[in-house]
């Protein structure tokens, strides 16, 4: 039966609107269908329609369960007011740029994707549509590389040379890190919720500059994740758990102090302004991603360079999107912002990032102080790259959860959670990283972390997932910008 509805579909028109009669037909049959086959019909109908999943099966739904005529008339007639709206904005898109060199009978854009890259190039306020900006909005869209959608796309496939022999192992083609770390000589921020039986830990930590003390719940600050109070009173913030050991930093000052304080967003930027003020923009909220790291996968990315530079990617420099939010920032400071991937560039191919949201694009960037996009590099990236050359595991998984505030695309947190097995062991880690904040991990701090994960004992690892909970009232959920 699904080959027939699919067969169907293919045969209606391309770009207007579906019959009444097929969404009634396709609703009865629907719900005769297997569960794999449904999510099937689903995605076919999200393709040729422009529709979102949630969209279409409510529909479905709804047609089926609908008691008057005048119910489902009702249905189909927003079916297809939003549908010819999707379609008429595709061909106005299509009619309004000349695809000559782009292979579109290979690459065949579906309507929903049609839909999409014409919604990002009118965000974008471009004048012209280049070859990089829809083979990269496509190729996140479908979220494979976008080198394999050029490679196919090409008439002759590239040329190859005779493979060379070489007696050295995956982990010896990875090049070595070639920026040092910014592990300055700082003070250690770092402060250990003390529990009973550490002793011999915290006398180590001690000596690296960590201060011990028994932390009990605050109330909520805004921007702020797991916050605690210290028995002098001062509130603090959740660095990390490792091992269930959990390390927390003094919140973070709101000022202009580089390596220091932390950007002073005084009050929230609409979408509107923020897009008034940068119309080239190409930067939507991010949801959480996965991605599980493995040595294969390094080792295939080691020594290729990033396709073309950020700025021109997301339209913008992170400054800039910095500046849109009344932050004061001199040019020469702007290397003090970055566009930092969620999944490192080196981890590997775009591909083998999932997303919570299957309907939006993967989104692997957001603008982030350099302090921070350091921070990650040096406290969880090179972590796990050396996890993986060493073989002391054979593969990483990486959640990435970023948390905003109000209509911010400048996250106030990101979280990852990292976790794999080691020696048959179940490991598990969580680090929050601050895009807003100047701080950058000291020496002292960085061996303080290199200690406790030194001393790995699975049975500690804590449940993370109150801590975040518990602070929800302070943020908002993830929203497309």
């Amino acid at each position: 039966m699904l080959s027939e509805l699919l067969q169907t579909l293919i045969q209606q028109p391309y770009l207007e609107p579906l019959d009444p009669d097929l969404w009634v037909g396709f609703s009865e049959k629907y719900q005769t269908l297997p569960e794999s086959d449904q999510d099937t019909l689903i995605e076919a109908l999200k393709s040729h329609t422009a529709l979102g999943r949630v969209v279409i099966k409510d529909s479905l739904y709804n047609l089926q369960k609908a008691f008057t005529m005048e119910e489902k008339e009702s249905i189909l007639l927003v079916l297809k007011q939003d549908e010819s709206k999707n379609k008429l904005l595709i061909k106005l898109f299509i009619e309004s740029h000349t695809f000559d060199y782009i292979n579109l009978n290979i690459l065949k854009p579906s309507n929903f994707e049609w839909l999409t890259i014409a919604s990002q190039f009118a965000k974008s306020q471009r004048k012209k549509l280049s070859n990089v900006f829809f083979v990269t909005c496509l190729a996140s869209i479908r979220h494979v590389s976008y080198y394999s959608l050029i490679a196919s796309t090409r008439s002759q496939p590239f040329r190859a040379t005779k493979a060379i022999a070489h007696n050295y192992s995956a982990a010896s083609k990875i090049k070595p890190y070639s920026r040092p770390c910014i592990k300055d000589g700082g003070v250690n921020n770092l402060i250990l919720d003390h529990k009973d039986g550490d002793d011999e830990l915290e006398k180590g930590l001690s000596a690296t500059g960590v201060r011990i003390a028994s932390l009990v719940d605050a109330s909520p600050v805004k921007g702020e994740i797991g916050v605690k109070r210290t028995p002098g009173k001062t509130k603090v913030r959740i660095f990390s758990a490792i091992n269930g050991h959990e390390f927390f930093t003094p919140l973070t000052p709101e000022g202009k102090r580089e390596r220091w304080g932390r950007v002073r967003i005084s009050q929230p930027c609409s979408p509107t302004s923020v897009c008034l003020s940068l119309p080239k923009l190409n930067a939507n909220r991010a949801n959480p991603v996965e991605y599980t790291a493995t040595l294969a996968n390094i080792s295939k990315r080691a020594g290729k360079e990033r396709r073309t530079n950020q700025k021109s990617e997301m339209g913008a420099s992170a400054a800039d999107v910095f500046r849109a939010y009344g932050i004061e920032i001199q040019s020469i400071d702007s290397r003090h912002h970055h566009w930092a991937h969620l999944i490192g560039h080196f981890f590997g191919a775009h591909e083998n990032i999932t997303s919570t949201d299957s309907d939006q694009p993967i989104i692997n960037l957001v603008p982030s102080t350099a302090a921070a996009n350091y921070n990650t590099l040096e406290a969880i990236e090179l972590f796990i790259r050396d996890k993986l050359v060493r073989e002391e595991t054979d593969m990483i998984s990486i959640f990435v959860t970023p948390v905003y505030s109000d209509t911010a695309i400048i996250p106030d947190v990101l979280i990852y959670h990292l976790s794999w097995k080691e020696q048959a062991l179940d490991c598990v880690e969580t680090f929050y990283i601050h895009p807003q904040s100047y701080r950058p991990i000291t020496a002292s701090m960085h061996a303080a972390i290199k200690l406790v994960r030194a001393t790995r004992d699975p049975s500690l690892d804590l449940d993370m997932t109150a801590v975040e909970e518990g602070h929800q009232s302070t943020t908002q959920a993830n929203s497309v910008f």
